[in-house]
């Protein structure tokens, strides 16, 4: 073993030798100085993968040089090791603990072991091997990737048993070639146990999924029949009430209307949600299909213009800019474009106009003008102009068939552009323009209604002259028309009430659609191929996808039953009392135009317009909405741009695929991934098969960033009257069109275009698509197994006689979106909670209540089935589901306490003292010292489903405190009722992350709840906001970068930047300080673990947990006082009754916070903490009481000498007598005991009725009795010495002496109360 000469620095005597464990030079003098402190789980494991990372290399090198030595009798093998040692002890990587060791084999062998034999099991695939050949060439495979990875000193099985034909060589002493043949055969001994473990993993696999197929088997007959019956008991016992919602009723409407704004359908039909619902798929599957084009295009461009010196056939040089202008002349068929085009056709040059663009070009461009002119000729056949039939809206689309494409121009997106140079000579331009084409000039003044007097136009014998007058109004009124266009609201008179959702944009088919060039110069036409082209394809899909969704309801909902909507003929039949619940459907709704539809269904398809308030109104929206996006974008910072929750948000989803029992073989979670991560760059292979995912709403939904999207792009809500013009011009003024277009944008667009990585949204999102893609194929997969073949399995679907579900495909999808979060089933009033300053994320704790109902119920429905195969398909998602939300927290806690040898004690005690939102979370004990818990995982934080454990959690926990402290049966059902209630609707009550900066700044005083500072109270206001404005900066800013706002910075107190935790970390792994200004120390193993695995292990600090409690304690104490203190300092007169009940009310307060302490500090005794560390931390923290609480003694409240005067000069007088009395019985109470101890009464035989302060209470008593007859409690009798006693020991030692009815009140109920009271403190 390695000695080191402490005497002199780091200087090793000796070399290690090999098949001894490695301890570093710095954990060697660690150790010996005394300062060795256990490094926690997390960073042990991270230790151990980068052990095994470096072992890999290692292990080849070790490899090569022993084949070298024993050739050449050489002992450069040894130099190798030596060196990975070296790297490891200057790194500090030393895995030592189980943990970290077992980490270490896993990245060492497993890994390169299971991808070896991946990649042959693909090889044998491509060669169509056998099953036999294919496993034992995986089992090769591994056992030889082993063998070359394996180092110096690795354990086999057969050390560890000490025996076997396995067990190694000692190296120990040898040299040359002899070492380097024992080092060889060694590796060979261990690949051997390789390969053995890698032919067993298969059979072993089997086994096991051979015993849950048997469980499920024998299960599914038995629970099939409850099935049944459970949903005929819940259809018996439901139907009455849903029948009573669909009746035209006062208790049906309100019954009704509850019920839809907790449905995500509303009031629409089943079917006719789920047509709806395929809209935004359908679009961004269009959109996904160009972004493709899009990307290879770019590709293509960038590599030409870094090497090729290529010029236009004008001869122009190649520049983005000049390639961009070309390709966007092509696509709209721009004059200057189509005359030289011409000319070049003419002559032979050409064949084609696409020749006109660079060769590299023309594929994309053909693909992008090909895209548009598909969805052209399919809105040629919609079902609106079909009904329509406006002829020339369609000759307009055919007319420009090879030439529309949406544009964007500056005066919609530049505030200046008005004033600019660009502009004024345009405007003169366009004057110019109107008077040369008067027939134009004309049309126009017709469609802008602008009057004419006599001058403007005249005909003469040369031809129609325009004035000069009217060729500026004509032009003045033309740019007014589109100045304030998209950004003006209708005025609240207006009463435009609602609009259609989902809006047939019938400006696509504008006559004007080619709106003449000097015009679209006049509006700042932005010459921008690629978004145009994105542009379009949006609208175009968006109108196709729309007029599906209204053509279904034509074809299947009109005049149907239930009535939801009707054709005018039908409605003429209704009488006028029916007729009235009706609403005729206007513009925006297509081919619906003219129907009828139930007032309640309207509501649903429609949206209310976001109308003018007025000046304080509409300012006052605007603040909101600005809020909301802040809300919105301090979510973003904190989630999408943060790496450690991007990869949280991988691995926490694949709890969602074992809620549906979707575990084993058959669907390959890498397939999932290479498909996400393919979109993700554009790539277009397998991206029609991504694309028919969206189209069938699988992927692209997920609730986290969907509601981050709504917030940042409709804060405050409502609609806009902004769209496509009838001139063609397309007018946008939202916040979004904006931020897209923004410099922080067009930068991160601009790196995920060049890169093609993508974006931190498109990982976020992937993250989700992965596990919806594997659940998918995996649904499928069931279904085709179970019945024997896809054909098998299509029929069965087709046999449901489900109108929404024709295939296969539709049925895996709709068991994905109803049993996996999905933005787009979140019902109304989850999307109206989500625009109040309240709660994070609350569409997704929504949908885990909705997917948990929906796996429960698809269960049932699958056991009740008749076929026997699908039954054992429900059995198995009723055990992945039972298993994942109540057997599994519970198994994987109590495995973390037995791996630990921690106790349910301990981790009670830690769930008690831990930040509130983790108290009733499964907390896992990860490292552990001494029996201390050191550090824990959240593992709640990383389970999706912990949210429906939680209230049950809540109830069992204040059950078990509310016995502890020996509460009475009515106060724990009330905290058990209150936890409940208090975990169920927190996520939707909570502070958002920006409301919570806000006031803290604001309401709290500078206070966070936690304790910690915003500004001192004597800063000045100028430093108050200061301070507080990077106090609420810091919400924005992203999870990724290395800084931390801070108002007030420990060292200097002002504001200023602190390194976040990595950063921290690698300064301390470069020998600087690891150590933030609070003492946190980051180490860099345990970070890089946490931002690959998304799990952060908390420290246990008993000294923080200690501060903030006392913070806590000392304000509540503060707070306890100020109920007496407040209640006496009246100007009025005092009633001494009252005094003394607020004072007894005062001290119940204060005893239930000291008890409260009290209980902290008895949970860190059981943490470990001793008596004396814990009374040090109280000193150091000025806790109030200190050692009272350490003795568990009660210090009750006193009024102080300025209350006294005070209540003196207001002219009352305190009932100091009785309350010093109460006094010194309250001392003799002692915490953590619900009643107090008897006390005896040595002055007289007759003892004073108790008071059980154990329970609190008001006193009510006539306002003519007098104080001692009312508070018997409280005032002695003659000669005698109140005392406090429990009543069962006051009714032995005290008859009960009889009430004056007098002195009972003057009414039954104040009667009735005082009675209760009395005989309450008389014992009885």
């Amino acid at each position: 073993m390695s000695e080191l000469d402490l005497t002199k620095p780091f200087k090793i005597i000796s070399t290690p030798q090999t098949g001894t464990s490695r301890v570093s030079p710095r954990e060697q003098i660690n150790r010996r100085t005394g300062a060795y402190k256990q490094e926690t789980t997390t960073q042990e494991i991270a230790e151990g993968v980068a052990s095994g990372l470096l072992a890999i290399p290692q292990g080849i090198a070790e490899l090569g040089t022993s084949l070298y030595d024993y050739g050449f009798d050489t002992d450069y093998e040894r130099n190798v090791t030596n060196f990975f040692d070296g790297v490891r002890d200057a790194a500090g990587i030393d895995p030592e603990g189980t943990a970290g060791e077992l980490a270490e084999i896993i990245t060492q062998f497993a890994v390169p072991g299971l991808g070896a034999a991946s990649a042959v099991s693909k090889l044998a695939k491509l060669r169509n091997l056998g099953t036999f050949t294919t496993r034992a060439s995986q089992v090769g495979a591994a056992g030889i990737a082993d063998f070359m990875v394996a180092t110096d000193g690795t354990t086999t099985i057969g050390d560890f048993f000490e025996a076997g034909p396995t067990q190694t060589i000692d190296t120990i002493g040898l040299k040359g070639k002899e070492r380097a043949a024992a080092s060889i055969l060694n590796r060979a001994k261990l690949a051997s146990e390789a390969a053995g473990v890698a032919a067993s993993v298969g059979p072993v696999l089997k086994t096991l999924g051979f015993a849950g197929d048997a469980a499920v088997k024998t299960y599914a007959p038995i629970v099939s029949p409850v099935a049944r019956s459970v949903l005929k008991t819940g259809k018996v016992l439901g139907q009455p009430i849903a029948k009573l919602s669909t009746e035209d009723s006062l208790v049906g409407n309100s019954l009704n209307t509850l019920f839809s704004v907790f449905r995500s359908r509303g009031n629409m039909t089943q079917e006719m949600f789920e047509e709806s619902s395929t809209i935004n798929g359908k679009v961004e599957s269009e959109i996904n299909k160009a972004a493709i084009t899009l990307r290879s295009l770019e590709k293509d461009i960038d590599k030409v213009l870094d090497s090729s010196e290529e010029v236009l056939l004008d001869g122009s040089p190649l520049s983005r800019a000049s390639l961009n202008n070309v390709l966007y002349g092509y696509l709209t068929k721009e004059s200057s474009f189509t005359t030289r085009a011409k000319e070049l056709l003419d002559s032979g040059s050409i064949t084609d106009e696409v020749q006109m663009l660079p060769s590299f070009m023309r594929s994309s461009a053909k693909k992008m003008r090909g895209q548009v002119d598909k969805l052209s000729k399919d809105i040629i056949n919609s079902d609106y102009l079909s009904k329509t039939g406006s002829d020339k809206a369609v000759d307009a689309i055919v007319e420009n068939i090879g030439s529309y494409l949406r544009r964007r121009y500056k005066i919609f997106e530049d505030k200046n552009f008005l004033t600019s140079d660009e502009f004024v000579k345009e405007r003169t331009k366009t004057v110019e323009f109107f008077k040369s084409n008067p027939k134009i000039a004309q049309e126009m003044a017709d469609e802008l209604g602008l009057p004419r007097v006599a001058g403007d136009v005249e005909e003469l014998a040369t031809g129609t002259k325009v004035s000069d007058d009217f060729a500026r109004r004509l032009t003045d009124e033309y740019v007014d028309k589109y100045a304030t266009s998209g950004r003006k609201l209708p005025k609240q008179s207006d009463n435009v009430g609602r609009v259609a959702k989902n809006k047939i944009k019938t400006g696509l088919f504008a006559t004007r659609q080619a709106v003449p060039e000097q015009l679209r110069r006049l509006l700042g036409e932005i010459k921008d191929p690629q978004e145009a082209f994105i542009s379009t394809v949006a609208d175009m899909a968006e109108f196709r996808a729309v007029d599906d969704f209204y053509k279904y309801i034509n074809q299947n909902l009109v005049d149907g039953e239930g009535g939801l909507f009707l054709g005018k003929e039908a409605i003429l039949n209704l009488p006028r009392s029916i007729r009235d619940n009706y609403i005729e459907l206007g513009e925006g709704f297509g081919s619906l135009q003219g129907v009828f539809a139930q007032r309640r269904v309207f509501n649903d398809l429609t949206s209310r317009v976001r109308g003018d308030a007025g000046t304080i109104g509409n300012v006052g929206k605007a603040l909101y909405s600005g809020f909301l996006r802040a809300k919105g974008a301090s979510q973003a910072a904190k989630t999408v741009y943060s790496p450690f929750t991007q990869v949280r948000n991988v691995t926490s989803a694949s709890l969602f695929s074992t809620m549906q029992g979707n575990v084993g073989a058959g669907i390959n979670l890498f397939d999932s991934m290479g498909v996400v991560l393919g979109n993700i760059a554009r790539r277009p292979n397998r991206a029609e098969y991504y694309q028919e995912l969206q189209r069938l709403g699988v992927v692209g939904t997920q609730a986290q960033l969907k509601e981050i999207d709504r917030l940042l792009s409709e804060g405050l809500g409502g609609t806009r009257t902004a769209g496509i013009d009838d001139l063609g011009i397309p007018s946008s003024g939202s916040f979004m069109d904006t931020f897209r277009r923004g410099k922080i944008s067009s930068f991160l667009s601009g790196v995920s275009r060049k890169t093609g990585l993508g974006s931190p949204k498109d990982y976020y999102q992937g993250g989700d698509d992965i596990w919806k893609i594997y659940n998918f194929e995996f649904e499928k997969n069931k279904l085709i197994k179970a019945l024997g073949g896809a054909r098998e399995a299509n029929a069965y679907v087709r046999s449901l006689g489900n109108p929404s579900i024709r295939n296969l495909d539709e049925y895996a999808a709709d068991i994905v979106k109803n049993t996996i979060p999905n933005y787009e089933r979140v019902p109304e009033i989850i999307k109206g909670i989500r625009k109040l300053p309240l709660g994070n994320f609350i569409a997704f704790p929504a949908e885990i209540l909705r997917t948990g109902a929906n796996t429960l119920k698809r269960s049932l429905d699958e056991l009740a089935s008749s076929n026997t195969k699908v039954q054992e398909i429900g059995m198995r998602r009723l055990m992945g589901a039972t298993a994942t939300v109540a057997i599994a927290p519970g198994v994987i806690e109590n495995l973390a306490l037995d791996l630990t040898e921690i106790t349910k004690e301990q981790i009670d005690a830690l769930k008690e003292v831990a930040p509130p939102w983790q108290r009733n979370s499964r907390l896992l004990p990860t490292t552990v010292e001494n029996g201390k818990i050191k550090g824990y995982v959240d593992y709640s934080y990383t389970n999706p489903y912990d949210f429906l454990q939680r209230p049950f959690l809540a109830a069992l926990n204040a059950v078990s405190r509310g016995e502890e402290m020996g509460k009475d049966t009515d106060q724990i059902a009330t905290d058990a009722m209150m936890g409940v209630v208090e975990e169920f609707f927190s996520p939707f009550t909570d502070e958002s992350i920006i409301t919570n900066r806000i006031l803290d700044a604001t309401t709290r005083g500078g206070v966070t709840p936690t304790g910690a500072k915003v500004y001192r109270k004597e800063d000045t206001i100028g430093d108050k906001v200061y301070k507080s404005i990077f106090h609420v900066s810091d919400a924005f800013v992203p999870g990724v970068l290395p800084i931390e706002l801070k108002a007030m910075k420990k060292e200097t107190q002002r504001p200023g930047f602190e390194l976040g935790r990595l950063p921290r970390a690698l300064i301390g792994a470069s020998g600087g300080d690891s150590k933030d200004p609070y003492g946190n120390e980051r180490r860099l193993a345990q970070e890089l673990f946490s931002a690959f695995t998304g799990i952060r292990e908390q420290e246990v600090k008993p000294e923080n947990i200690l501060m903030y409690r006392g913070y806590e304690y000392d304000a509540s104490i503060r707070n306890s006082s100020q109920i007496f203190n407040t209640a006496v300092s009246t100007r009025n007169q005092l009633d001494p009754d009252n005094a003394i009940s607020t004072f007894i009310d005062a001290n119940e307060t204060r005893f239930r916070v000291m008890n409260d302490m009290h209980r902290v500090i008895e949970n860190m005794r059981t943490l470990g903490l001793s008596n004396r560390e814990i009374k040090k931390a109280l000193k150091e923290n000025k806790v109030g009481n200190a050692e009272a609480l350490l003795k568990g003694k009660f210090v009750p409240f006193e009024p102080s000498d300025e209350v006294i005067e005070r209540v003196k000069d207001n002219g009352n007088r305190l009932p100091i007598r009785q309350i010093r009395s109460i006094i010194r019985q309250l001392k003799r109470r002692r915490l953590g005991e619900q009643q107090t101890p008897t006390t005896s009464n040595k002055s007289t035989p007759t003892t004073s009725p108790a008071i059980d302060f154990s329970k609190p209470f008001k006193v009510i008593s006539s306002p003519s009795a007098p104080v001692a007859e009312s508070i018997q409690s409280a005032t002695p009798q003659a000669g005698a010495t109140a005392s406090v006693v429990p009543p069962s020991t006051q009714a032995q030692s005290a008859p009960v002496q009889p009430q004056d009815p007098s002195l009972l009140g003057g009414n039954p109920i104040d009667a009735l109360k005082n009675l209760q009271i009395v005989r309450r403190l008389q014992g009885q």
